[in-house]
């Protein structure tokens, strides 16, 4: 037999700022914020997801300075049946002058 079993989203509650360039801030975050879904979309059901692959998602946008995160400290671990589910509300964005 073979049983499917749905997978289970895992909340990842990210709270910190994201630092952009002045000429860049139209742009730039929504980049970020994008880059963030996406690795969740390709992420393979359960195992980690790395603090790194996170940061590394929100800076990879031109303009993005570097990010700041107070949360998640460490990787986020999504058992044997998770998906990421990034919540982004603990966001912000800083427009600093080039």
């Amino acid at each position: 037999r073979v049983f499917t079993l749905p997978a289970t989203s895992v909340s990842i509650a990210l709270v910190g700022t994201i630092y952009v360039d002045a000429v860049h801030a139209g742009l730039a975050p929504a980049a970020a914020l994008a880059n963030l879904a996406a690795l969740g979309a390709e992420h393979d059901i359960g195992g980690f997801v790395y603090l790194s692959e996170i940061i590394g998602a929100l800076t990879i946008p031109t303009g993005v300075r570097r990010v700041v995160l107070s949360s998640p400290t460490t990787d986020a671990n999504l058992g044997d049946d998770g998906v990421p589910v990034f919540d982004v509300t603990g966001l912000s964005v800083v427009v600093e002058s080039t």
